[in-house]
């Protein structure tokens, strides 16, 4: 199993959840996060994608797999050891959830090309695309 294939919770301080973060095993890119919010009622929407790049120095967050609207991206500085994180438009996106999504994105940063279970060059090769 990836590392990075995980489901994160997200609670606001009260205990509400506010949104859950879905990393997408099943899929033929570097990584893939579905992100999603929940409303008043407790119904989860689907509010943007996240995609790693192959070398997994930048993620990107989109509106939907099929909409290229940026919502966010998040960029590593190896040489610094640091990350930037630009939210385009803050509207679209809990800051809560871009926050948390930010810290496991570089909680794991060392982690996402390591996998036990799996080779991750066989995974590139496999996708013509990259």
């Amino acid at each position: 199993m990836y590392h990075w294939a995980k489901e994160i919770d997200i609670y606001d301080t009260r205990g509400v959840r506010i949104g859950f973060i879905d990393g997408n095993l099943a899929t033929t890119e570097s990584a893939k996060f579905t992100i999603y919010e929940y409303d008043d009622a407790g119904k989860a929407t689907a509010i943007g994608v996240a995609y790693a790049n192959p070398s997994f120095d930048r993620f990107v967050i989109l509106a939907s797999s099929n909409n290229l609207h940026f919502i966010a991206d998040l960029d590593r500085n190896v040489s610094n050891k640091t990350w930037s994180v630009s939210v385009h438009y803050p509207e679209t996106i809990d800051d809560r959830i871009i926050r948390i999504f930010a810290g496991f994105v570089i909680d794991h940063e060392d982690k996402f090309l390591s996998n036990a279970d799996d080779d991750f060059d066989d995974l590139i090769s496999s996708n013509p695309a990259k």
